[in-house]
């Protein structure tokens, strides 16, 4: 299983494809999806501003406020599903308890 933290919200997820972890959905895994989607949302939104600039109306102008709606939660997702380091201050929140009831 990978265990590389790949950094900030802004850094690109790359495909593991030596990650055998096959039955889960790892972080980066989503991230890389997320990423894909995004990037496929923001040239369809392009392409449907685009073409709303020469055929206008109230079915594109419906289908462009859709897209901005799925880009902007797309985004939410990408952004909650950034890879943070764990420190002393954040680590009760990661693990649900404090570290330090670990060791006994």
């Amino acid at each position: 299983m990978s265990t590389k933290n790949h950094g900030s919200v802004d850094a690109f997820p790359q495909r593991d494809e030596d990650d055998d972890d096959l039955d889960l959905l790892t972080y980066n895994e989503a991230r890389v999806r997320l990423t894909e989607e995004v990037a496929v949302e923001e040239q369809r939104l392009a392409d449907l501003r685009q073409r709303a600039e020469t055929e206008p109306n109230a079915a594109l102008d419906h289908t462009i406020s859709g897209s901005v709606r799925r880009l902007d939660g797309l985004q939410d997702a990408l952004r909650r599903t950034s890879t943070h380091a764990i420190t002393e201050a954040n680590a009760a929140e990661f693990y649900g308890r404090d570290p330090k009831e670990f060791h006994t």
